[in-house]
């Protein structure tokens, strides 16, 4: 009887520990990671934050926009005239 009860002692102690201290310490180490992870997000976008906020000022400049406009949209100044070069027609072919 004696060892019966050592026996379920020793195995409810050992069920205690698991609980109360390696269950517990698995949680930390899995929230370590999961902190970590997040730094390292935190600092890529920070930086991508920073490199936007550069891009954001370079296009408040007014002439910024106007060099956009001028090479993306074919738009003029006031004043000048606006030419479009079409392709040549190609050779019909004879057949």
């Amino acid at each position: 009887m004696a060892r019966r009860f050592l026996f379920w002692g020793v195995l409810l102690g050992v069920v205690a520990i698991y609980l109360f201290a390696i269950f517990p310490t698995r949680g930390l180490f899995s929230e370590r990671n999961q902190l970590s992870s997040a730094r390292t997000q935190l600092a890529t976008l920070t930086k991508e934050n920073a490199q936007l906020s550069k891009k954001v000022a370079n296009l408040n400049n007014p002439s910024v926009i106007a060099s956009l406009a001028r090479s993306q949209y074919g738009m003029v100044n006031p004043g000048q005239q606006g030419t479009i070069n079409l392709p040549t027609p190609s050779a019909s072919k004879k057949g």
